[in-house]
């Protein structure tokens, strides 16, 4: 499942950051995989003191943020 996802990723970087080499759309999309998946390992530990649609809004922000460096 997870293959299929980060495939997912990778493809929808790529649409969107084009001209990002082989490894920028790589590094961008498993930092993101590898990031949503911990806000949820969060969410098993702190339960609903952790906000899930926060850390979604953040995460969008970064990953931005990231795709900008990424093309610098």
């Amino acid at each position: 499942v997870r293959a299929i996802t980060l495939e997912r990723i990778e493809a929808t970087v790529r649409e969107f950051s084009r001209g990002f080499t082989d490894d920028a759309v790589s590094l961008l999309a498993t930092y993101a995989m590898a990031a949503v998946d911990g806000f949820f390992v969060a969410r098993e530990i702190g339960g609903d003191s952790v906000d899930l649609a926060k850390l979604f809004e953040l995460h969008g922000k970064l990953l931005v943020d990231a795709a900008r460096h990424l093309s610098a």
